[in-house]
């Protein structure tokens, strides 16, 4: 097996899909490159079987992903996929994009003063 482990963005919103009866999830990875000062980005295809993270993942997802690499060559073109045994995601989808959804307020907490907060460390 040649293991990889890459970290970008998703550049389409996450599928499910079936094969022979076996739901799984597909999305592609954006991943930023630096070769000789120059910025490039290479593209990765991944299929994943946890299909419970699909609506967690539209376009632009910052991701994690680790498993089997593969690339395929299809009409003379190289295809780098990767069959995932582990996704991770790091954030939401880009600002912009959830702009207009209001962040949650924090827990108010009744009762608490000074003497219950411990500036000391525990570690």
């Amino acid at each position: 097996m040649k293991a990889i482990s890459i970290a970008g963005r998703t550049t389409k919103n996450c599928e499910v899909q079936t094969y022979e009866g076996r739901e799984f999830i597909t999305f592609s990875v954006a991943v930023e490159t630096y070769q000789k000062k120059q910025k490039g980005v290479m593209f990765f295809e991944c299929t994943y079987y946890r299909t419970g993270l699909a609506p967690h993942m539209p376009k632009g997802t910052p991701v994690a992903v680790s498993g089997e690499f593969v690339a395929d060559e299809y009409n003379g073109k190289t295809y780098l996929k990767v069959r995932a045994s582990e996704v991770t995601l790091l954030g939401s989808a880009r600002k912009e994009e959830t702009a207009s959804v209001p962040a949650p307020a924090p827990p108010q907490h009744e009762n608490t003063t000074s003497q219950d907060m411990d500036d000391e460390i525990p570690f």
